[in-house]
């Protein structure tokens, strides 16, 4: 492939004679070369000192079509006046220490093999006709002209050519621009390469328009780069097409123009090391180097000294496109200075420096430095079958993603997922994310700082957002994993870290599905639980009792349908949740693991998170609200609903409390506690109640609306020894009773309520001298099964009722926190203990 197809006709003798006379009048009268405002053109250049010992030979001109095997030797000092081309086939050799001079507008093009091998003592050189440092004043005109950047085109390596092609130890200067009309012209690099890589070490490029090796963006065929000593400049979009491999190996640098990147639909490799990673950067970064023909660092690749300076979105970003191979990989990399492709004057889009979408490439301990994102971005839309499993890398995903039926999104344990504003992921088909107690799977925002990957000589990557500390994170800042009505029931979440998410919901939220969750530390979400999305459920089970369920609305079981919710389960609801039941409820815990029905803001009521942490805090606001009766609707069982419905072991509490609608369900061994109304019997319903605590509701333990339908409700416990509060019980203090209900007998303890831990403690003696032993007496309540004591002195304890001795004096604060299955509670002693030295007046008795 050339690209010169819109050069005029070489055959035409006046435009050449003509329009170099009227191109050297321009020069004469302006007095330098006027070229256009492309970033990086050195407008007048300075003659330079020699890298090396040229062997100037007799001067002899030559262009055209070189169709036998040719070997330029030091006899000569070649000037090229026309552009030269290497057929198909055939070899242009070039000696160590041969001067090649080139005329304004000539190059040279290879179809066949260019083999230009210098030493360090001489190197081979290209350069500008008017470059008189290199064998003197080869264009006979004194001091009249100096060398200028792009006095003449570049060295072609055409697709196709031989692979085998090299250069090296060669001295390159003053190329990279081909003119083509009085104002057109094209500036570029002074040697590029299309769809083949030669070889290339240790070259000098001084004041070319571009101080590298051109990739030429395009199609490109099987490549592999593996030239540590040069940089490489891509200039367009690369595309690697599909069944095509293109291999960086370890020490490779390429530096990419503004608006340029690499899309891959086939295969690409780039794996670097520790010692020698691979580099992805901006075209006027300075501070990565190649190294020349006599070992000399050669850095200023866009030749305009300190002129500018590299910035965040410089060029645009490398693309797995959906249907590449899966088997690519980047690892042990610096990428910095990308994730931006500008489409017009005014319109821009930022991005990360790495994309994939629809496909999961292998990433492993990349470097990222000054991009948009310091990420790999998964690229919103619809997914197939995919798995993330590169615990070393930080994921942020831009947009909606979704998996769609039938397929499946695997994380595998240590994933570390950061997520953009107003972004998510919704699941049709299979989702799973299941971490280890060592490598944890996270989700959070893409301003969370303190989650980092790790670069390529093992440094933490952490600041994905690329501001420094001008942005914290924040709840809600995304929005959730949503699984719908038709996704997979076995898709899991488990032992992840889950934080600042939830948009106005929460950060995970399932509609008529129930996949597992276990083991998850929600943190500084909007709420930190599993949302039931409010609306019609059908036949399902609420099994996961690692997690606390949440509820914003009006859930309703539809008839013919079963909610079947096993033992441990735990439901918050939010002020305006109901659940409503219009076929049938299961809810059946066991003595030792209850069922929770109770408010948002019920932080006595937890859950495991990752790591053993309580996730107790479900609406995220610390101690700013205590739960208290109404925070949330009814439990209502519809006229239509199935008589053989079931609470059993299960605590409804804080609501506006259980309401039957002339339908009788099944509640026993069950705790109606801290509601507005425990149980509001209507339309002459007759539910059998089996021993049950109902206790401390607002206005009634039973309200019955239709008295003359007596409710059996013997033996339950009313929250007093005396029984409920009801004219024909005057002595009783427990829970009021509307008429209609028979209560007698009662229960005289609690049936079912396992009161939660509640902290106290004394001692027998708090102030003595020093060391001073103190016996302290564990006087909680409730149920609790560990205790821990802090001393104030920097000592704690696990035994029940320790003794502890202050060496030293000094005002301690004690402190006893006692834990129990579902629930905590702490009480503290400010200055409890006081350890000094006492002095005592002498008494006097007086006769």
């Amino acid at each position: 492939m050339r690209f010169k197809n819109d050069l005029p006709n070489r055959g035409n003798i006046w435009y050449l004679k003509y329009g170099l006379l009227l191109a050297i009048l321009v020069i004469l009268f302006i007095g330098f070369v006027s070229v256009s405002s492309v970033k990086g053109i050195a407008q007048t250049a300075t003659l330079s000192s020699v890298t090396g010992t040229p062997i100037c030979g007799t001067p002899i001109s030559v262009s055209g079509v070189i169709s036998a095997d040719t070997t330029w030797t030091t006899a000569n000092l070649y000037i090229v006046d026309g552009d030269i081309t290497v057929s198909t086939g055939n070899t242009l050799t070039i000696q160590p220490g041969v001067v090649v001079k080139f005329k304004f507008n000539t190059g040279i093009y290879v179809d066949g093999k260019l083999t230009a091998e210098g030493t360090a003592t001489n190197p081979v050189y290209f350069t500008a006709w008017k470059d008189d440092t290199l064998c003197g004043d080869t264009n006979n005109d004194g001091t009249d002209s100096v060398p200028n950047t792009g006095d003449w085109e570049w060295i072609e390596f055409i697709e196709g050519s031989d692979p085998t092609s090299s250069i090296s130890r060669t001295v390159v200067r003053y190329g990279g621009r081909h003119k083509f009309s009085v104002s057109g012209q094209q500036w570029r690099a002074p040697i590029r390469i299309f769809s083949v890589t030669p070889s290339f070490e240790h070259i000098t490029f001084e004041h070319n328009f571009r101080n590298a090796v051109e990739i030429i963006g395009g199609n490109w065929d099987d490549a592999t780069l593996d030239d540590p000593t040069i940089i490489y400049w891509l200039y367009g979009d690369l595309t690697i097409p599909s069944a095509k491999t293109w291999v960086l190996t370890p020490g490779v640098k390429v530096k990419i123009a503004d608006n340029s990147g690499i899309y891959v639909d086939g295969k690409f490799i780039a794996d670097g090391t520790e010692i020698e990673p691979i580099y992805f950067t901006d075209d006027d970064d300075d501070m990565l180097c190649g190294q020349g023909a006599a070992g000399e660092n050669i850095c200023d690749t866009n030749n305009n000294g300190t002129d500018s300076v590299p910035e965040m979105g410089s060029w645009e970003w490398i693309e797995f496109r959906e249907g590449s191979e899966p088997t690519s990989s980047i690892s042990r990399a610096v990428v910095r200075y990308g994730g931006r492709h500008k489409f017009s004057v005014s319109g821009q889009q930022w991005r990360a420096p790495i994309r994939i979408f629809s496909i999961t490439p292998s990433f492993e301990h990349i470097t990222f430095e000054d991009n948009y994102r310091n990420a790999v971005e998964v690229i919103g839309g619809s997914w197939d079958d995919a798995t993330l499993d590169d615990p070393t890398i930080i994921y942020w995903l831009r947009g909606n993603l979704t998996v769609p039926a039938a397929k499946t999104l695997t994380l595998t344990p240590g994933a570390k997922f950061k997520v953009d504003y107003n972004s998510g992921i919704y699941v049709d088909g299979k989702f799973v994310a299941d971490g280890t107690e060592t490598d944890p799977i996270y989700f959070t925002d893409n301003d969370d700082d303190t989650l980092c990957g790790q670069g390529a000589a093992g440094e933490d990557i952490c600041d994905t957002n690329n501001n420094g500390t001008d942005s914290v994170p924040g709840t809600g800042n995304w929005d959730w994993i949503e699984f719908r009505e038709e996704s997979d029931p076995t898709s899991s979440i488990s032992r992840t870290v889950i934080r600042f998410g939830g948009g106005n919901r929460a950060p995970i939220r399932i509609a008529n599905v129930t996949p597992s969750f276990t083991n998850i530390t929600f943190t500084e979400n909007n709420r930190n639980a599993v949302e039931l999305i409010a609306g019609n459920w059908r036949n399902t089970t609420l099994a996961s009792t690692g997690v606390i369920y949440w509820l914003n609305g009006d859930l309703t079981v539809l008839a013919g349908n079963t909610m079947n919710i096993d033992p441990g389960t735990k439901i918050k609801m939010a002020g305006s949740g109901d659940i409503l039941i219009k076929g049938k409820l299961v809810a059946s815990g066991s003595a030792d693991i209850p069922i929770y029905f109770t408010s948002e803001r019920d932080d006595g009521i937890c859950a495991p998170g990752f790591g053993g942490d309580n996730i107790c805090d479900t609406n995220n606001d610390g101690t700013d609200t205590v739960p208290a009766s109404g925070n949330w609707g009814y439990l209502q069982f519809n006229a239509d609903s199935d008589e053989s419905s079931l609470l059993n072991y299960a605590y409804v509490r804080y609501g506006a409390g259980v309401r039957l609608e002339g339908v009788s369900p099944f509640i026993t061994n069950s705790a109606l506690t801290f509601n507005s109304i425990g149980l509001t019997v209507r339309s002459d319903a007759t539910p059998t109640l089996t021993c049950n605590d109902i206790f401390s509701n607002e206005s009634y333990g039973i309200h019955n609306d239709t008295p003359d339908t007596v409710v059996t409700a013997e033996n339950q416990w009313w929250g007093n020894v005396s029984g409920p509060t009801h004219p024909s019980n005057p002595n009783g203090i427990g829970d009021k009773v509307t008429d209609g209900i028979d209560f007698t007998p009662w229960a005289t303890n609690t049936c079912v309520t396992v009161l939660p831990p509640e902290a106290n403690f004394s001692a027998r003696v708090t102030h003595g001298p020093p060391p001073f032993t103190v016996e302290f007496m564990n006087l909680s309540t409730g149920n609790y099964t560990t205790s821990l004591w802090d001393f104030g002195d920097g000592t704690t304890s696990n035994e029940e009722n320790p003794t502890h001795t202050y060496a030293n004096i000094g005002t301690y604060t004690v402190s006893l926190t006692v834990t129990g299955t579902d629930a905590n509670d702490t009480m503290t002693k400010e200055d409890y203990i006081s350890v000094k030295y006492y002095s005592y007046l002498p008494m006097v008795l007086k006769p």
